[in-house]
């Protein structure tokens, strides 16, 4: 089963977006997106990581229209993430793309089997670029973890992101 989420953090504000796709996958911020203060309140952080990857969608070229797949990936999720980017910047108060980049620690969420991946960005601007992540740096959850699992293993991503 598919499931994907990202996590970006800058400023003290948490954002939070399902990722949907399958041969690669773009924000899907109509399924499900949101932020929220960081440190978050609670499990709320952890909660809101679950949703997001309960919202995120498969999309199956062998049984959906590709033109319809392609126009959401290459044309809707980029527009839809233009907006977003504007409110997150307005947010946390930085002027460019790159200043809100800048600084920015990331990190995807991926189910692969039973249990969730999450893999932190590298490079400073919320990406990877030329910097991987080692196998210590990756968090891992399984299908059934608690929503306080959850917050923990990605707020410990975060902290190794760069």
């Amino acid at each position: 089963m598919y499931s994907a989420a990202w996590v970006t953090l800058k400023n003290n504000i948490v954002f939070i977006i399902a990722q949907s796709g399958g041969r690669g996958s773009v924000a899907d911020h109509d399924a499900f997106s949101t932020h929220m203060d960081f440190p978050p309140e609670g499990v709320k952080l952890g909660a809101a990581v679950r949703q997001a990857l309960e919202a995120s969608r498969f999309l199956d070229y062998e049984t959906m229209d590709v033109n319809k797949i392609r126009k959401f990936m290459y044309e809707e999720a980029q527009e839809r993430d233009k907006v977003f980017l504007k409110q997150a910047m307005q947010l946390t108060g930085t002027k460019t793309e790159g200043s809100f980049n800048r600084g920015s620690k990331a990190c995807s969420i991926d189910r692969v089997d039973d249990q969730f991946v999450i893999k932190p960005t590298m490079d400073g601007r919320g990406s990877w670029g030329k910097h991987q992540p080692t196998e210590d740096d990756m968090r891992y959850f399984p299908v059934g973890a608690s929503d306080e699992e959850i917050q923990t293993a990605v707020i410990e991503a975060l902290e190794r992101s760069k």
